[in-house]
Parts: C-alpha cells; sequence; structure tokens
C-alpha cells in the first residue's frame, strides 16, 4: 500500500485474497480522498518486482 506519512499504516483482511485486495483499494481511496480535502500531497508512486505466486499442487 502506498506510505500516507501522516496516518499509522493500514492493514485490511478479508475473507478471501479477492475480498481482502477489495478492501485495500477502498482504504486507498478514502486515505487520497482525504489527502486531497486537505491539500495535502500523494504519496510518490514507486515501481516494485513482481514476486511470483506459488500456487498449491
Amino acid at each position: 500500500m502506498p506510505e500516507f506519512t501522516n496516518v499509522m499504516q493500514p492493514c485490511t483482511h478479508g475473507d478471501t485474497y479477492l475480498e481482502a485486495v477489495q478492501n485495500a483499494q477502498e482504504v486507498i481511496e478514502l486515505l487520497a480522498e482525504t489527502a486531497i480535502e486537505k491539500g495535502e500531497p500523494l504519496p510518490k508512486r514507486q515501481k516494485f518486482q513482481a514476486i511470483p505466486v506459488l500456487q498449491a499442487a
């Protein structure tokens, strides 16, 4: 998740991986909206190396 410097780093969860990702997206949107409303800068874009996902046999 992006690093918003003025809030404790959020974490999210869900009953499924997809639900956790969707919840994370909602958190990011709310943090961005709040920062924009307050005139605060958004975190700088970062590029991360992809990590392969292992699938159960």
